[in-house]
């Protein structure tokens, strides 16, 4: 049976009406997802792995998002505790883990690179500096795993686990901290890496695009 394989889908909800909601019943929704997320998914039984994206540490950085709201001034410290607690389960996991396991150490949303980013957000947010260079050297260390043109077999440029990913926490990191802690001599090669895989992957494939990608088998520009 055909299954179709578009990345679009209809959009059910009315248009933007142009006005906000009520800030404060926001508010009183995030606080209250956050009591559910800690209830559910405690710091001790959060998933381990699955980084940034399934794992504690994207419950980590829901927390530091939080914290960095203005509109959330008065839990702010016990947001950034409670987002220390979800980062360093997921700091021991990683810990225990080879980055260089099928080039995982480079991924953003899903390993090593995306945990050491965060992390280092959430150490300077409560002014840990010794702990927020370690984790951001880690960060520098990762990024040389993904120098390789085809580092990982199934795809090596795009966000969830290639390069793409790498540079936006390099960007992030940036632009959250005030200052270059990415510079370009480390971030340029991959731009380079980039723009080559994709002209190799064109060329292999006889595609009429100059670049073309592929990420597990499904083409993209």
């Amino acid at each position: 049976m055909f299954r179709s394989r578009s990345r679009r889908f209809v959009n059910g909800y009315q248009k933007f009406s142009g006005t906000l909601g009520s800030v404060e019943y926001l508010r009183d929704l995030v606080r209250r997802v956050l009591q559910v997320i800690e209830e559910k998914s405690p710091p001790e039984r959060a998933s381990r792995d699955g980084g940034l994206y399934v794992g504690a540490a994207g419950i980590g950085y829901a927390f530091y998002s939080v914290a960095e709201s203005s509109e959330f001034a008065s839990i702010r410290e016990q947001c950034l505790r409670k987002a220390l607690e979800y980062m360093q389960v997921s700091l021991h996991e990683v810990s225990r883990t080879s980055p260089h396991d099928g080039g995982i150490g480079a991924s953003f949303l899903l390993g090593h690179a995306g945990i050491y980013a965060v992390s280092a957000l959430v150490f300077n947010a409560l002014e840990n500096q010794q702990e927020t260079e370690q984790c951001i050297q880690k960060f520098l260390e990762m990024g040389n795993i993904c120098r390789p043109v085809n580092f990982f077999r199934h795809g090596s440029d795009e966000l969830f686990v290639g390069r793409a990913g790498y540079l936006c926490g390099s960007l992030l990191l940036n632009k959250k901290l005030g200052r270059t802690v990415v510079p370009s001599e480390v971030t340029r090669p991959l731009f380079d890496a980039i723009i080559e895989s994709s002209r190799r992957y064109s060329q292999s494939h006889h595609s009429k695009s100059p670049l073309m990608y592929s990420y597990y088998k499904m083409e993209y520009l």
